[in-house]
């Protein structure tokens, strides 16, 4: 009987082919899994840097927030003085870097403009966003996107009540452009091929990293706003406002409500795939044309192949984990709250730091700090500034006669009296015990010498007390700069000794710390 003996070659030809073929399948099979976990992964690293921007945003929110509520504890606010309130609303909206800061009344009326003339008349705004919640709700919030009174440009608003002796007295707004947020998001440095954007709660485009001009103010896409109206965050492959098919994750704030999406083009995480299925497709014709030991050099190459496959991918999950927060939703939901915690004691913690617990008036601390600001637009501008010491005459025979709860009510009484004596803009400090300084910014000697004199009048007038009247005066020292010190220290020095000179002097006396060229003097 005939029987087929095959022959070496073909022995050969079919060797290659039975070695190579399960291992080329082997490896389409790998890289396809390969593709899944890489892509997994890239998912999980996506997520994680979706919550991180998502945090930065709350940071931005939150600090805008806090400027306000501490603008808002403004004595001029309050009281209605809104020209005064005007300057440093103006200040803080240059700090903040907001589009403007406005002053609005419960029935909608804007009665002061950062951005614009202190005397400019109240403008009735149509619908002003998160007015009607604020009232209602006592608390700061954040708005959505809406369209500016002229119909030119989108804004949002954060929102802060002004709430005096228990009732609703204005809305403090700081209005921000998408600019601002679109700048955040361009901070983080995403390659120009993926599509990163922030969306506002009723699911328009607030923020973009690409073509942000053409797409804020559009709604999003409907499968992106039902994946948000249904959970917190996600991954899934979608397609964008300008028709790119992209690997979407989205994480929302619960904070504001806002939900930063990261989209990376599926075609660009294919092509990697594609190239490598093509490469293994080569390799396998090669190994089956050459033999048997070209197809186990070729199976030693996908071998390495493989290998070269995973070092990048261990060494990407690597870099993410040391520079991405767990990604457990639970976690972050931890952190959001943890950020939001933070800040409010934070706030707390550096009021109290800057700050006398008795008077409100700002400590050595916080004043040494402005004057040391101070002292550096006065070198910029050419401008001079003063720096005043006090230490009340008499304090501690009231303080020995009446008591010590009685001294403490005059020592807020001369705070008062210290803070109406001299302009918004000038900073009034207690420094402990009977002893108070005072920062005037641009004047000479003699506006200071001025002043001074004011101030004594101011405190040494008769103080109506529970226990009793009281009288006491106050000396004061003068230093002014440049010429009485090259750094705050030495300024304060110099109104310290020149204040010790005017007690010698006798009560109720200034005088004018030594400058660069020696000058004392001691005024009654």
């Amino acid at each position: 009987m005939f029987r087929f003996v095959p022959s070496i070659r073909h022995a050969l030809l079919a060797l290659p082919l039975v070695s190579v073929l399960p291992i080329v399948t082997l490896g389409v099979v790998v890289l396809k899994q390969q593709y899944q976990d890489s892509r997994a992964q890239m998912s999980e690293s996506v997520l994680g840097r979706a919550r991180a921007i998502s945090g930065i945003v709350d940071e931005k929110i939150l600090s805008i927030q806090t400027g306000l509520e501490v603008l808002s504890t403004s004595s001029n606010l309050r009281k209605g003085d809104l020209p005064r309130f005007h300057e440093r609303a103006s200040t803080v909206r240059t700090q903040m870097g907001v589009a403007d800061i406005l002053v609005i009344t419960p029935a909608g009326d804007m009665v002061m403009s950062a951005a614009r003339d202190p005397q400019t008349p109240p403008t009735r705004l149509p619908n002003p966003p998160l007015l009607e919640r604020t009232i209602k709700t006592q608390v700061p919030g954040v708005s959505g996107l809406f369209m500016a009174v002229d119909g030119k440009r989108h804004l949002l608003t954060v929102a802060v009540p002004v709430i005096t002796e228990g009732q609703f007295q204005y809305s403090l707004n700081a209005l921000l452009t998408p600019q601002i947020l679109s700048e955040v998001i361009a901070t983080q440095r995403f390659p120009e091929a993926w599509r990163v954007g922030l969306i506002e709660g009723s699911g328009r485009v607030a923020a973009r990293n690409v073509d942000a001009d053409k797409y804020v103010g559009q709604l999003s896409t409907p499968e992106l706003r039902d994946r948000i109206s249904s959970s917190a965050e996600g991954v899934f492959e979608s397609q964008t406002l300008d028709r790119i098919r992209v690997l979407a994750a989205y994480h929302r704030s619960e904070l504001t409500g806002w939900t930063i999406t990261i989209g990376i083009p599926v075609a660009e995480l294919e092509q990697s795939i594609n190239q490598q299925m093509i490469w293994l497709l080569e390799l396998g014709l090669i190994a089956l044309l050459l033999g048997q030991w070209v197809a186990w050099w070729i199976a030693s190459k996908i071998s390495d192949s493989m290998q070269a496959l995973t070092e990048p991918a261990a060494a990407l999950v690597q870099g993410h984990v040391q520079s991405i927060p767990p990604l457990h939703f639970k976690e972050a939901n931890d952190m959001r709250w943890a950020l939001v915690v933070a800040g409010e004691k934070m706030m707390k913690s550096q009021y109290a730091a800057h700050h006398d617990p008795l008077t409100g008036l700002a400590n050595r601390s916080l004043f040494t700090h402005q004057v040391e600001q101070g002292m550096a637009l006065c070198r910029r501008q050419g401008e001079s500034m003063a720096v005043l010491f006090m230490d009340l005459d008499g304090f501690k025979a009231v303080n020995d006669s009446l008591g010590h709860a009685t001294g403490d009510d005059l020592l807020r009484s001369v705070a008062d009296r210290l803070r109406h004596g001299v302009r918004e803009s000038d900073v009034v400090a207690r420094f402990g015990g009977d002893e108070f300084a005072v920062l005037l910014m641009h004047v000479d000697s003699e506006s200071a010498h001025q002043c001074a004199q004011t101030l004594i009048a101011a405190v040494s007038a008769p103080y109506a007390l529970e226990r009793g009247e009281a009288r006491i005066s106050v000396s004061i020292g003068i230093a002014i700069y440049p010429g009485a010190g090259e750094d705050a220290e030495d300024v304060m020095q110099t109104a310290d000794e020149a204040m010790y000179d005017a007690k010698r002097a006798g009560k109720g006396r200034t005088s004018m710390g030594a400058s660069d060229v020696g000058v004392l003097a001691a005024v009654p």
